[in-house]
């Protein structure tokens, strides 16, 4: 290889390309919500979203969560859904496309003027 060939090959891999600029982590997701599962008396329903009467046995309803951060073990329960294991807890996330199944959790809440904002960082 000669002189020439090894000083345009640094170059090229000495360019910055901004792709270190870019977050792609798939470990780290933004909580849009923090919920809690109520459970209804028997013979409940709920309305869908499509206007039809489902039976229902539970809702999840927006609640507040101390600001803080906890460790904790979490289950993704639908697309943006995670359960909180061992809590009627379930945190709603924005484009999260972590698969968990009882995988251990950072979770960083902050309530800013009586919205919830966070952080969901998977270990």
């Amino acid at each position: 290889m000669s002189k020439i060939s090894i000083i345009l090959l640094i170059t090229i891999l000495s360019l910055d390309t901004g792709v270190n600029d870019i977050d792609i982590s798939l470990g780290e997701c933004d909580i849009s919500a923090v919920l809690e599962e109520k459970t209804l008396p028997a013979n409940s329903y709920a309305v869908t979203g499509y206007g039809n009467y489902e039976e229902a046995q539970s809702v999840i309803v927006p609640t507040d969560l101390d600001d803080g951060t906890y460790s904790e073990t979490v289950t993704r329960k639908g697309d943006n859904l995670y359960k909180v294991d061992g809590f009627n807890v379930f945190l709603k996330t924005s484009l999260c496309f972590e698969y968990a199944y009882s995988q251990e959790a950072i979770i960083e809440i902050t309530n800013y003027q009586g919205y919830t904002f966070g952080e969901i960082t998977f270990k």
